[in-house]
């Protein structure tokens, strides 16, 4: 006799299958589930701007106190008759569960807002399909790689074959695009029904759960958010998923499981790898002799191919070649390799493992796995749902969705009245199973030693300059050498953070190269998401445009230095800005302006660092005094600098100096130079500023370890963070002491002016140790006073500014700038007779400080004073110009405007109208109509027609 029944899943036993402490449990265990959803939004940053999202974020907060107390008490309160403890557990957790949905829906909403209209080709094909049908039109005979021109929407998660195209076939069954057509029809956005069908296949969970289970069937499925956020985005299997659920759990009822695993045979693939072991799971469920058994197992197998049929067999008439050639595509099409499975180790570059390898170990694991199913059946049939996705992370292609979702049909199994209602079987000897394993596992290891082994077919180097666009790497330099036996035609794919291969075009180098053939080839970036961040860094990786077999891969470390102010950036120089031809996160001083450039180096005499600069001076101007630097802002390093150098013959000659070469810093505005020359020295150039010498050989390289804050502060300089913030780093609001440091080479142009070449120059360390900075806050508390009076001045707050510049004087009476801020707040507060006091205190502390000599004219001007205001002005005016610095234009046109006020004032028109012309050169936001009602109205700015 067979066990199939018509009339349905026997009811479970009577049993409490969840307790009391169980639930409890859960509840705590939902709680945590739903915390995490609220606090989704919240850091999605939803809540800001989307009232309904802070709303949401509250409830769902609300629902997991809700738990936690229901967690907490001992038994959970009884309301009502109509509202029992179970009941009330039941509709918190489902409830809850509603709520985290909604939440991960509004973050896929913020997600298409920032990112744009990202979509899978699967949902981008499908809805294309679809449409095409509406039409009239064979979708399986049209490229439908249209639909992301149609809708707008990027490459970035097609499927790469491994010649550089991607796949335009519609490669699924066709129920995969007829489920979209009434939708369609009606208007409703496709990608809708993937949601729908989710929301479905969970509540026929709850519908089909005890009683006593209902409550914690669902959580499995939110514990791992990637149900909701891989349906959410457009990725389809949760449909075929919630067909083999219904297979599962009316496996008892033979019409019901040959409809519902035809319908998933006819939406996607992964159902046909289910199908032999549903035949093994159905010949083992069937009681009788073996005829009977065959009968059943050819009644299964017809109806479930018939509704295949029913469903295809149209669009198989239509174009036979068209469809097969669609369906199979995933099985001729020469896709890349890919997936989270054991091609990882491929797509990483730890092995090259051939696609036929991949293909050996899938189907041993699923022969294997299938034997395993029919010699321990009693014990392990419901592991047939596990198996197709075992069998699958050995593929070629091993992507998660592949067996994420069979755990839907599990969850039904364990659910249906055949499994519940089943005696616990007897304990098994599983000798078989690891005589299995052991053969299984050391297949694997046998590959995975044989594709160390294999020749890979390419040797792959990245070369030093990498071009850049901000902060993505958009082209790079490429040595490639074929080591196979055969002509190769290489093509070049690079993999980053988004996961993603995305093959890169050539832009130079041979089509294809021979045995033993070496060549370089430049390869950038087709759009801009295929770029990568060199901060991350990347994998480059070389195949054969015939196959994926031959490959072989290189890693482009990323530069983390860049994200720590404390370091210099990008120190060997091996990104270069494409668009400024200029190392990334350096800047080009060129003095006089335009006549300086700099060029990749790639040195190859012994002693050479891989990577250098070159830095030459274009002008024509046979005596005329140049500057060519490179520069780059950062925090003055806590520990060595080291920095290579190749000293050239005729530079740094003493006494005079004709010919510069070393390091600039500039701090607050004062320069401090690192020369390197034939022996130590110090002392004072011109009056650029003073520099230390050390020694180095001429016409070689030579690498020196610089410890830029001791030397420094030998020098008299005052290292002391007293500046909150700098323009280059807006987002660092705490002292810091920036200093900009120059590469610098000066001298006078001539027929025999020598190139500067510079080598990397690396700071020792990314950030400071936390017991040096912690020692320098204890020996100057001022820093922090400072540093409040900063930010209490940034946002106007005055007279608390003052009070913490005053502390801040008082901790360190000595420093000129304290003096100056403290000067600075008084002015602002109109007190101009004490903030004058403040600011001649700042100048006898520092003779050359020309911001205090401005605020002091202001501070006349304002009392009436003027002889004094214009003494003030024309001393700032003298250095601002004797030390230019960043800013300095608009504050020496600040004091020329000054001097034409007080002019006008004293009717001294002539003299007035050329400070305000002065004023005008330097920054055209000082005009001079403010002054013209001052005694000199022909001045006045004549009114616009």
């Amino acid at each position: 006799m067979s066990s199939s029944k018509p009339n349905g899943p026997a009811k479970p036993p009577a049993v409490a299958v969840l307790g009391a402490q169980h639930q409890r449990f859960w509840c705590l265990v939902a709680a945590l589930i739903t915390w995490n959803g609220a606090s989704s939004l919240w850091e999605a940053g939803s809540t800001p701007t989307h009232w309904y999202a802070t709303v949401l974020m509250l409830l769902t907060y609300g629902a997991g106190f809700l738990l936690l107390l229901l967690g907490a008490l001992r038994s959970p309160p009884q309301w009502s008759p109509q509202w029992p403890p179970k009941r009330l557990v039941t509709v918190s957790i489902l409830g809850a569960m509603v709520l985290v949905t909604l939440c991960f829906l509004q973050n896929h909403a913020v997600a298409q807002l920032e990112h744009g209209p990202v979509s899978t080709d699967v949902h981008l094909f499908m809805d294309y399909a679809s449409r095409l049908l509406c039409d009239g039109v064979n979708p399986y005979a049209v490229d439908l790689l249209e639909a992301n021109r149609l809708q707008r929407v990027p490459l970035t998660f097609s499927t790469p074959l491994v010649d550089g195209d991607v796949t335009g076939r519609l490669a699924y069954p066709a129920l995969s695009f007829l489920v979209l057509v009434p939708f369609q029809l009606v208007g409703i956005p496709t990608q809708w029904v993937y949601l729908i069908a989710l929301l479905i296949g969970l509540g026929l969970l709850v519908r089909w759960a005890p009683p006593e289970w209902r409550p914690v069937v669902l959580l499995p499925f939110f514990i791992d958010p990637r149900f909701v956020l891989y349906t959410l985005g457009t990725v389809s299997d949760c449909i075929w998923a919630v067909l083999l659920a219904v297979t599962a759990y009316h496996w008892r009822r033979p019409r019901v499981r040959a409809v519902a695993f035809g319908l998933a045979l006819a939406f996607k693939h992964q159902p046909w790898v289910l199908a032999p072991l549903l035949l093994i799971r159905l010949w083992n469920d069937t009681e009788g002799d073996r005829r009977h058994k065959l009968s059943t197992l050819g009644r299964f197998a017809a109806g479930a191919a018939a509704i295949f049929l029913v469903i295809n067999l149209p669009f198989l008439v239509w174009s036979p070649v068209a469809w097969f050639t669609g369906v199979f595509e995933p099985v001729i099409a020469p896709m890349i390799t890919f997936g989270q499975g054991l091609s990882a180790l491929s797509m990483s570059g730890f092995l090259t493992i051939p696609k036929w390898a991949f293909s050996v170990l899938m189907v041993a694991a699923y022969g294997l796995s299938a034997w395993l199913l029919h010699r321990y059946h009693h014990v392990a049939r419901s592991a047939v749902w596990l198996i197709p996705g075992f069998a699958l992370w050995f593929g070629n292609r091993s992507l998660s969705s592949y067996w994420y979702f069979f755990l839907f049909p599990l969850v039904a199994d364990l659910l249906s009245g055949a499994v519940a209602g089943a005696p616990s079987p007897r304990p098994v000897r599983l000798r078989a199973l690891w005589w299995a394993a052991g053969v299984f596992v050391a297949g694997v290891v046998l590959v995975l030693f044989g594709s160390a082994w294999r020749n890979p077919g390419f040797r792959l180097t990245v070369l030093p300059t990498l071009w850049t666009d901000g902060d993505l790497v958009e082209k790079v330099t490429l040595s490639v050498e074929n080591t196979s036996d055969r002509p190769q035609r290489p093509r070049f794919s690079v993999q980053s953070t988004s996961l993603q291969p995305y093959f890169w075009e050539i832009e130079s180098g041979p089509p294809s190269l021979a045995p033993g053939e070496q060549a370089r080839y430049i390869v950038h970036a087709a759009a801009t998401y295929h770029r990568f961040w060199l901060r991350h860094g990347a994998r480059i990786m070389v195949s054969s445009a015939d196959g994926f077999a031959r490959r072989a891969s290189a890693f482009v470390p990323g530069d983390s230095r860049a994200a720590y102010r404390d370091a210099i950036p990008n120190p060997d120089f091996r990104y270069w800005d494409t668009m400024q031809q200029r190392p990334t996160y350096w800047g080009l001083v060129s003095v006089p302006a335009g006549g300086g450039r700099a060029a990749p180096v790639l040195p190859t005499v012994p002693g050479a660092p891989v990577a250098a600069v070159r830095l030459d001076w274009l002008g024509d101007r046979d005596g005329e005094h140049f500057i060519v630097a490179l520069d780059t802002y950062m925090v003055l390093p806590w520990g060595p600098v080291e920095i290579s150098v190749w000293l050239p013959p005729e530079a740094n000659i003493l006494p005079d100096l004709t010919l510069v070469y070393g390091v600039r810093l500039l701090i607050r505005g004062e320069p401090f130079f690192f020369l390197f020359g034939d022996g130590d020295a110090r002392g004072e150039w011109a009056d650029r500023g003073q520099y230390i010498m050390r020694p180095a050989p001429r016409g070689r390289w030579s690498t020196h370890h610089i410890d830029l804050r001791q030397e420094l502060a030998a020098a008299g300089i005052d290292t002391r963070p007293l500046v909150a913030s700098w323009d280059q780093a807006t987002d660092w609001d705490y002292p810091v002491l920036p200093i900009n440091l120059q590469l610098f080479f000066s001298g006078r142009a001539g027929a025999s002016v020598p190139r500067a070449i510079f080598g990397p120059v690396r700071s020792s360390s990314l950030r400071p140790a936390m017991a040096e900075v912690l020692e320098q806050s204890r020996r100057h508390p001022e820093v922090l006073e400072a540093w409040r009076g900063d930010r209490a001045f940034a946002y106007r707050n005055f007279d608390k500014a003052r009070q913490h510049y005053a502390a801040a004087v008082a901790l360190a009476p000595d420093v000129a700038v304290l003096r100056l801020r403290v000067a600075e707040a008084l002015f602002q507060q109109g007190e101009w007779r004490a903030a004058a006091a403040e600011y001649r205190a700042s100048t006898e502390l520092d003779e050359v400080q020309p911001l205090a000599f401005k605020g002091l004219g202001w501070c006349h001007f304002n009392l009436g004073e003027l002889e004094q205001a214009v003494i003030a002005w024309e001393q700032a005016v003298m250095l601002f110009e004797n030390r230019p610095t960043r800013g300095s234009t608009v504050h020496v046109a600040d004091a020329f405007k000054g001097l034409g006020v007080a002019a006008a004032r004293l009717g001294q028109c002539q003299e007035a109208e050329l400070y305000f012309l002065q004023a005008g050169a330097r920054s055209a936001g000082h005009a001079q109509a403010s002054a013209a009602r001052a005694g000199c109205p022909e001045l006045a700015e004549p009114p616009p027609e």
